[in-house]
């Protein structure tokens, strides 16, 4: 009953809808680290292609000061599109730690979920049955006439209950401020 309860479903909803975010978050951050690796390729390709350009442009032109120009001018072409690359290294590097952080909480999270569902079934496990027992009792006691025996029974029962609530609900507040 416990389980079922609205606030406990809402927050296993919550943690879904956690879940699903942070794995769609996940696959944003792959794509992204994809088109970055081909833009890095890109920008190599492009790299490659104008040093051919300035080798070819230097054999075709000629003089000293025209290609020490050009050679000045592709250096400084070179710097900057290694400094795209840096950059482009260095998101990627973050992406790829933010990556391993977010699977480190998923993994952590997941067990911590397993363990609070291990306890929850066990507490189910023993509510059901001192509801059994509580059930034998009072058919005993409605048999007998007992009404004394049925009124301590019952508040043994009844206290027993209780204490396997407040450890359900001590346990769900470890497991929800452990996280």
């Amino acid at each position: 009953m416990l389980a079922q309860s609205a606030q406990n479903q809402k927050k296993d909803n919550s943690n879904v809808q956690d879940l699903r975010g942070l794995l769609a978050e996940q696959d944003s951050l792959e794509q992204m680290i994809t088109e970055e690796i081909e833009a890095i390729k890109d920008l190599d390709a492009e790299i490659k292609k104008l040093e051919l350009q300035t080798n070819e442009k230097h054999r075709n032109m000629g003089g000293v000061h025209s290609s020490h120009q050009r050679h000045v001018g592709t250096q400084k072409q070179i710097r900057v599109l290694e400094n795209r690359l840096d950059k482009a290294t260095v998101e990627f590097n973050k992406m790829l730690t933010g990556n391993a952080k977010l699977r480190e909480e998923i993994d952590h999270l997941r067990s911590q979920r397993a363990v609070f569902d291990g306890l929850h079934k066990k507490l189910t496990k023993e509510l059901n049955e001192q509801k059994r027992m509580m059930g034998e009792i009072i058919e005993q006691s409605t048999q007998v006439g007992l009404e004394s025996v049925l009124r301590k029974c019952c508040k043994n029962v009844l206290q027993a209950l209780k204490w396997s609530g407040e450890l359900f609900a001590n346990t769900h507040l470890y497991f929800t401020y452990s996280l």
